[in-house]
């Protein structure tokens, strides 16, 4: 039986809860700040949950820090009782060091996934990045991953800060694209769902094959001034979106230009 420890209350916590707390090879605890969540989500998943204060007085074997980048240092500094735990953080961007300061077996184990929907969560197809500092951390760090039902791929921080900001660009801007399409739909009175069918495509997995540049199109791509002006006129309105769109165009027949002088001097 693995006694773990989930530190945090948000999205990604909550997701470890819900792929974890079935298990029966897992003792599973929750602890953080937020006591209604906890209490929430002992009653929802029969789960043991104590306040973030009173960490001292349950010892844990293995401790996963699900909380926002800002609390995992002040956390971990203030936790010399877990010295005898393996600790872990899961953050994208964060040094291991940010652990491995404060506990002699120390890891990250970042899952390259958005967690906007807890339920929805394919843990399967998700890449888990990972390093340790040592052997002991990475035994313990291979069964999480295993555990979760992830494929691991070993990094260093460089590597791993890298493909967290490819992913900001994958994910989090290709959500604020959608986001601006719903606003601008409703404002307009139009149906947003009409675009489903677009959208599904575009991040299909046979377009996710080929080269994303390659498959550029619309009226930037295609250089198509008239549409692009038009474009830009019903979005007088509202500057911010104006400014985004030309941004973007911009980028698209850069990117473009690039490409095409490469080719020319291929």
């Amino acid at each position: 039986m693995k006694d773990v420890l989930i530190v945090g209350t948000g999205r990604l916590a909550k997701a470890l809860v819900l792929r974890l707390a079935s298990r029966e090879d897992i003792h599973l605890r929750i602890t953080g700040r937020q006591q209604t969540k906890l209490e929430s989500w002992s009653k929802e998943l029969g789960v043991d949950t104590f306040p973030l204060e009173a960490a001292a007085q349950h010892p844990a074997h293995i401790v996963l820090l699900a909380v926002k980048d800002s609390a995992v240092e002040p956390i971990a500094a203030a936790s010399s009782f877990w010295s005898r735990a393996v600790v872990f953080h899961l953050s994208g961007t964060l040094p291991l060091a940010s652990v491995a300061n404060f506990f002699p077996h120390a890891g990250v184990v970042y899952p390259l996934q958005t967690f906007a929907l807890p339920h929805e969560v394919n843990w399967a197809e998700i890449a888990v990045l990972s390093q340790y500092t040592s052997p002991v951390a990475q035994e313990v760090g291979k069964w999480i991953v295993s555990a979760l039902g992830c494929t691991e791929y070993p990094t260093d921080d460089e590597q791993r800060r890298r493909m967290h900001l490819c992913a900001v660009w994958a994910n989090n801007f290709t959500r604020l694209m959608l986001a601006e399409a719903q606003r601008l739909c409703e404002k307009w009175n139009l149906r947003f769902d009409l675009l489903k069918p677009l959208i599904t495509t575009t991040t299909s997995p046979g377009h996710l094959q080929h080269s994303q540049r390659d498959l550029l199109t619309g009226p930037a791509a295609r250089g198509d001034k008239p549409t692009l002006e038009a474009h830009l006129q019903m979005l007088k309105d509202d500057p911010e979106s104006y400014e985004l769109y030309k941004l973007i165009s911009n980028r698209i027949k850069n990117i473009l230009k690039a490409e095409s002088r490469n080719g020319e001097g291929s």
